[in-house]
Order: C-alpha cells, then structure tokens, then sequence
C-alpha cells in the first residue's frame, strides 16, 4: 500500500460521522415537516383530484397504487420515522446501512414527487444521506453502540476516507455555488449588491426588508466576503490534511473559515426563508476538523479505539 492509500485509510475516531448522521437525520425531519406542518406538503404534493394544485406526472409511484392522499401520507410519516431512525443509529453495520438507504429513496420519492419540486437542501440532505450510506455513521453515538457496548459513545474508530467524503461534498457545494455567481452583482470589483436584492425578494422575505438601506455598504462588504469565501472553498482541503498532521496554523484557519461559514448561514437564515439549506450544510461542518488528539499523539488514542471496535 503505498503513501496515499495509507493516508486515506488511516484510522481516525468515528465520532464526527456521529454527528452528521444526527443532523443529517434530523434535517430530513425538519424538511419533510416543515413542508407538511406549513400546508403547502398538501398543495404541491397533493394531485388536483385530493385537493392539490399539481397536475404534473408521478413516476415511480405506480407500485403503491399512484401518489394519491393516502400513499403520499403514508410515505411521508414512514420517510420521518425512518429518518429518525437515522439520527438515533439504528442498525448494525449493514442494517444501518439499509435502513439509511430505504430513508434516502422515501425522501427522494417525495421531494420529487411532482417532478422538480425539490430545492438545493433537498439534494444537499439526499447526497448526505448516501454517503452516510457508504460511511457507516453508527459507529458510535448510536443506539446500535449502546445495544452492542453498553455506551451511547464508545470509541471506535472510522477510515479517514469516510470523513472527507463528506468534507469534500461541502467544498464542492460552496466552490461550485460562488463560481456560478461571476457576475457583476457579487465579484468584489462591481457594485456588490447581491445580498441587497435578494433580500428585497418578496419570495424569500420573512417580512420586509426595507428598513436594510441604510446598512447597503454593510450588505456590500457581507456580499465580497461570502463570494470570496466560497471561491476560495478548495484551500480547506489544504489547511484539513494540515489539521490530520496536528498542525496548530491549520486547525486555527478552518476554525476561522467553518466561522465566517456559521455568520453567514445565520444571518441569511435570520433575514430570508431558505428552507433547511442552512441546517443541511451546517450538518456537514464536523467533517471540516480532524476527531479526537491529532499528530502523533492520535496514535496510542486511535490504537485503544480499534481495539474496541
């Protein structure tokens, strides 16, 4: 095995993929209810026939007799259930993997149950789901750790390469996401008023915004700064594989990115309805720092963990 293949697969605590698959199944929860609990589940995923608005087709859905009320019903309450199930580690190695996999074809079936009705946290939480599929996320912290050890957080330990799936799931979304806003109303060097007129959207809005004129050149630094900071998203990787290596200078600038990453989230959270977008990419930040003692003293800890697994 050579240099890299023994990086990717060194051991590391398995504690990080116990908090993404927390939130990660409780965002499923909130998504699925909020949707449900607001009304519009009823309107948009409801046919014209049970008093919905959607005419659109429903493929897939055939083998449960069509997508009227009771099937979608029934497949949302089971997709929360299950997601709950997710958060709390049910299952074993391959249990745990299958039951995540049945959550994630549920939540698939109904966010695009009416064609592309699904938004980016929709995709963000389902990509979350299937790498927690690959990952193994019950490890620890789970009822399946309880059941098999008798503690909620035992130690045991994960290959590294599960953690940056979800790493670089978050660099890609963000790196990806501000090169697709090269245009005059976010780069630094043009007005910068990105942030100004979305938050004028009334799709978006909680309330009216207005009251916000007086802070534009606020809003125009916030809008340089968050599309530097996403462009820039692939130097994370750097300053990861620094922080794996006990690296102080590393660990200090992902706290600072993962910082102005919480900043941003809340005070778009605070001032537009984005749905579960912040959730869902906040759920992934745990994979951004290296679990438990770093460097060489990881290796004793990393050891004891193993053995315990």
């Amino acid at each position: 095995m050579n240099r890299l293949e023994r990086w990717w697969f060194t051991a590391e605590s398995a504690t990080t993929l116990a908090w993404i698959r927390v939130a990660v199944g409780l965002g499923v929860v909130r998504a699925l209810l909020s949707t449900w609990g607001s009304g519009a589940g009823r309107l948009v995923w409801y046919g014209v026939e049970d008093g919905g608005w959607s005419t659109a087709p429903t493929a897939g859905w055939d083998w449960l007799g069509g997508a009227g009320a009771a099937q979608v019903d029934a497949v949302v309450a089971l997709t929360v259930l299950g997601a709950l199930g997710v958060a709390f580690g049910v299952g074993g190695p391959w249990a745990g993997r299958l039951w995540t996999f049945v959550v994630l074809q549920g939540f698939l079936a109904v966010v695009h149950l009416r064609g592309s009705l699904g938004g980016s946290s929709d995709e963000l939480l389902a990509n979350a789901l299937w790498l927690l599929v690959v990952a193994d996320g019950n490890r620890t912290g789970s009822v399946y750790a309880r059941w098999r050890t008798g503690r909620w957080m035992p130690p045991a330990t994960a290959p590294r390469w599960a953690r940056w799936l979800f790493l670089w799931q978050l660099v890609l979304m963000y790196a990806t996401t501000g090169w697709q806003k090269v245009s005059v109303h976010w780069v630094p060097w043009g007005p910068a008023d990105a942030l100004w007129l979305i938050a004028q959207q009334p799709t978006w809005q909680h309330a009216d915004a207005a009251w916000l004129a007086p802070l534009s050149p606020l809003l125009a630094v916030g809008t340089r700064v968050s599309w530097l900071w996403e462009v820039t998203a692939p130097v994370v990787c750097v300053w990861a594989v620094g922080d794996a290596a006990g690296r102080t200078a590393s660990r200090r600038w992902l706290i600072a990115w993962a910082a102005v990453g919480v900043g941003f989230h809340a005070g778009v959270a605070a001032l537009l309805d984005i749905g579960a977008f912040s959730w869902a990419s906040l759920a992934l930040y745990p994979a951004l720092f290296a679990p438990g003692p770093r460097g060489a003293a990881s290796r004793s800890a990393i050891r004891n963990a193993s053995s315990s697994d």
